[in-house]
C-alpha cells in the first residue's frame, strides 16, 4: 500500500470498518448472574482448552505473524494453560451438578454450584488479564480491534519494508564500508579539527577542543553506520555511574537521618521481573570488574591504533630527515598536516571497525546483538502508521461504548503511540533526525531514550561526558609541552623517544582510554554535592530529601530517576526493594537501548535501568 495515503482516505475507511463480532472479541464470556442463578446452557459452559483458545485468537485475520503468537510469551502461556485446565475442570463439575439438580440426590448442591460459578467468573477474569498482557503479540485484543483496515495495511507496509531492509543490511558486506566511513568521521570532526588547529596555529592547547566536539558529534557518526553491534556490559557499566552517584548522595543524606529512596529500576535478565532498588542495592546486582573488562576490550583497546600509527608518522621525520615535517617551511607544514590528518582518518576508521568486530566476537558473553540503523524512509512509514493508529484509538474512545478496563488500556496505549509518533515524525527528515538526537542529549529529565547506546542520555550525562573526555586530553597536552625541547635535540634517540611519548600519552591511562572512568568521577562528585545540599536542607528546614522536582540545574539532572509509571515518591524512604508489576496496556520499559536507530530502543540509557547480560557472572544467578 502506498505510504502516502491521505488521512482523509484513512478516516473514510475507518468509518466503513465492519463491526467486530462479539464472539470473536470475547472467546471466554461470563455473566454477572448471582449465585442463585439457574444453570446456564451447555453452549455457555462448554469446556475450554488452550488449543481452542489459541485457534480463536490466531484465526481472526489470518496474518502470518499471528501464528504461534503465544509461544513468544512462554510464562503467560503456562499460566493460561493452568487457567484453562482449571476452567475446564470447573465447567465439567458445574455441568455434572446441574444434571443432578432434578434428581433427589442433587437437591443439596445449590451452594456448591454457586461457589463453582463464582470461581468460574474469577478464572475467566484472570484469563482475560493474561490476554491483555499479550498485547501487541496477540491478535484480537482491544489494541488490535482498534486498528482500522487502513491502519493494518500501513502497519504491514512499514513492517515488511523494515524487515526486508534489516535482512539485506545484515547480510551485506557494505555495512563494513559504512562502519569504516563512520570511524573516519569520528576522527575528522573532533580530533581532526582540534589537531589541525593546534598544529597549524602552533597552539597545542587547542587540542582540548576535541573533548566537547567528540561528545557533540557522536550522534552524527552513529547515524552513518549501517549496523551496530551493542555491548550490554558497557551500557550496564555506564548505568552503574548513576547508581554510584545516588549512593554517594545517600551517604550524606544518611547523616541527616534521610532514608534512601528506591529509585533505581533493575530488570532481572532471567525472569524479566522489574524491581525498584536503592542505589546501594543496585550496585550489588552485578560485578563491576566483569563489566569493566568487557567495556575496555571493545571500547578502549582499539584506540591504541592511534598511538601506534602516530608514533610511526613521527618517526618518519627522523628517517627521511627533519625537513620532511619542518613546520617552519610551507612544504613541511603541508606534509605535517596532511600526514597527521591521513593517519588520524585511518586510525579512526580502523578503531571503529575493530571495536565492532570485537563486540561481535564477545556478543555470546555479553548478550550483544546486531541492530540496523533506520533510514529516513523507514521512519516516515512508521510515522504514517502511528498517526493513523492514534486516530483509530481516539475514534474508538470517542464512541463511549468501550468497557472501563479496555478504555484504560487504550488510553495508556494512546500515550505510548503518541510518544513514538513524536520521535518517528522528527526522524522522518535528515535535519529533524539530527535535531532529535541533540534534543535527547540535552533533555533535563530522561524522558526519551537515545537511539545509540554510546551517546549520552540527558543533559547531566552530556556535560559529564564532555568533562571526562577533555580531562583525558590533559596528560597528552602536558607531554607535548614537556617533550617539545627534546624533539629538537641533535641526538636521534632522544628525538625518537620524545616522538613516542606524546602519542602513547594520548590514549594510555590516564589518557583517552580512561574517559568513561573520569566521567564516573564527575558524576559521583555531582551526586555527593547534591547529597550534601539535601542533608543541609533536611537539617535546616526539616523537610527531608528533595523529591528531585525542585527548580534548578541540580534537580533537573537528578542522579536517580523514577521508574516509568510510578508515583514520584513511590515507597520513598523505605529503603527496601519494590516489585513492579507490568501494566497490561503499556509495554514494559526496555532496559537496554541497544539500537543504532532501531525500535529496540531502548535504550541502552534508560531511566536508571541497570541491565545484566544473561551470561554475566553475578552474585544472584
Amino acid at each position: 500500500m502506498d505510504s502516502s495515503t491521505s488521512s482523509t482516505g484513512a478516516s473514510a475507511r475507518r468509518r466503513t470498518r465492519p463491526d467486530t463480532d462479539a464472539s470473536d472479541s470475547a472467546p471466554l464470556r461470563h455473566t454477572d448472574d448471582g449465585p442463585d442463578a439457574p444453570a446456564s446452557s451447555d453452549a455457555a459452559e462448554a469446556t475450554v482448552s488452550i488449543g481452542s483458545f489459541q485457534r480463536s485468537q490466531t484465526r481472526r485475520h489470518g496474518r502470518p505473524e499471528n501464528i504461534g503468537a503465544l509461544s513468544e510469551n512462554p510464562r503467560v502461556e503456562r499460566q493460561m494453560q493452568q487457567l484453562c485446565n482449571e476452567l475446564e475442570s470447573n465447567t465439567r463439575k458445574i455441568v455434572s451438578l446441574s444434571n443432578l439438580a432434578n434428581r433427589p440426590e442433587g437437591k443439596g448442591n445449590g451452594a456448591r454450584i454457586a461457589a463453582l460459578r463464582l470461581r468460574q467468573r474469577q478464572l475467566t477474569i484472570q484469563l482475560k488479564d493474561c490476554m491483555r498482557m499479550l498485547d501487541p503479540n496477540l491478535s484480537g485484543t482491544v489494541m488490535e480491534r482498534a486498528k482500522s483496515p487502513a491502519t493494518a495495511d500501513l502497519e504491514q507496509t512499514a513492517f515488511r519494508v523494515w524487515e526486508d531492509y534489516q535482512r539485506t543490511q545484515k547480510a551485506s558486506w557494505s555495512k563494513y564500508l559504512w562502519t569504516i566511513l563512520s570511524g573516519g568521521i569520528a576522527y575528522g570532526i573532533p580530533f581532526g579539527t582540534g589537531t589541525m588547529l593546534a598544529r597549524g596555529l602552533e597552539r597545542p592547547y587547542l587540542v582540548l577542543l576535541a573533548g566537547p566536539l567528540h561528545t557533540l558529534a557522536e550522534p552524527l557518526w552513529s547515524m552513518v553506520r549501517a549496523t551496530t553491534w551493542t555491548n550490554p556490559a558497557s551500557e550496564a557499566y555506564t548505568g552503574r555511574q548513576r547508581a554510584r552517584a545516588r549512593a554517594n548522595g545517600d551517604a550524606w543524606r544518611y547523616l541527616a537521618n534521610v532514608p534512601p529512596k528506591t529509585k533505581m529500576l533493575w530488570i532481572d535478565p532471567v525472569s524479566g521481573k522489574r524491581v525498584l532498588l536503592t542505589a546501594a542495592q543496585a550496585l550489588a546486582t552485578n560485578q563491576e570488574l566483569w563489566l569493566w573488562l568487557h567495556k575496555m576490550v571493545s571500547d578502549d583497546l582499539p584506540f591504541f591504533i592511534f598511538s601506534m600509527l602516530y608514533s610511526a608518522k613521527n618517526v618518519l621525520g627522523d628517517i627521511y630527515g627533519p625537513a620532511l615535517f619542518d613546520r617552519t617551511t610551507p612544504e613541511g607544514m603541508r606534509n605535517d598536516l596532511l600526514a597527521q590528518f591521513s593517519d588520524g582518518f585511518i586510525c579512526g576508521a580502523t578503531s571503529m571497525l575493530l571495536g565492532q568486530l570485537i563486540r561481535r566476537l564477545i556478543a555470546t558473553s555479553t548478550g550483544g546483538v546486531q541492530v540496523v540503523t533506520k533510514r529516513v524512509h523507514d521512519w516516515h512509514l512508521q510515522a504514517t502508521y502511528l498517526k493513523s493508529y492514534a486516530e483509530d484509538i481516539k475514534d474508538m474512545l470517542a464512541t463511549g461504548s468501550v468497557p472501563e478496563d479496555d478504555a484504560r488500556l487504550l488510553r495508556a496505549k494512546l500515550r505510548e503511540v503518541e510518544t513514538e509518533l513524536v520521535k518517528a515524525s522528527a526522524k522522518s527528515t535528515l535535519a529533524g533526525s539530527i535535531g532529535y538526537e541533540y534534543s535527547v542529549m540535552f533533555q533535563a529529565k530522561r524522558l526519551a531514550s537515545n537511539t545509540d547506546p554510546d551517546t549520552p542520555g540527558k543533559r547531566l550525562d552530556t556535560f559529564c561526558n564532555m568533562l571526562g573526555k577533555t580531562t583525558t586530553l590533559l596528560p597528552s597536552l602536558g607531554a607535548t609541552y614537556l617533550c617539545q625541547p627534546f624533539g629538537k635535540s641533535p641526538d636521534r634517540m632522544t628525538r625518537m623517544i620524545a616522538h613516542l611519548v606524546v602519542p602513547f600519552s594520548l590514549v594510555t591511562w590516564p589518557g583517552f582510554a580512561m574517559r568513561t572512568e573520569l566521567q564516573d568521577w564527575y558524576r559521583s562528585l555531582f551526586g555527593a554535592c547534591k547529597g550534601v545540599a539535601s542533608a543541609m536542607r533536611a537539617g535546616c528546614c526539616c523537610n527531608g530529601d528533595d523529591a528531585d522536582d525542585d527548580a534548578g540545574f541540580a534537580s533537573d539532572d537528578s542522579d536517580g530517576e523514577e521508574a516509568p509509571g510510578m508515583p514520584a515518591d513511590s515507597d520513598a524512604g523505605s529503603g527496601r526493594a519494590v516489585d513492579i508489576e507490568p501494566d497490561g496496556g503499556a509495554s514494559a520499559p526496555n532496559g537496554t537501548n541497544s539500537d543504532g536507530d532501531s525500535d529496540d530502543d531502548g535504550d541502552g540509557d534508560g531511566d536508571g535501568v541497570l541491565w545484566l547480560a544473561a551470561d554475566a557472572p553475578r552474585a544472584e544467578s
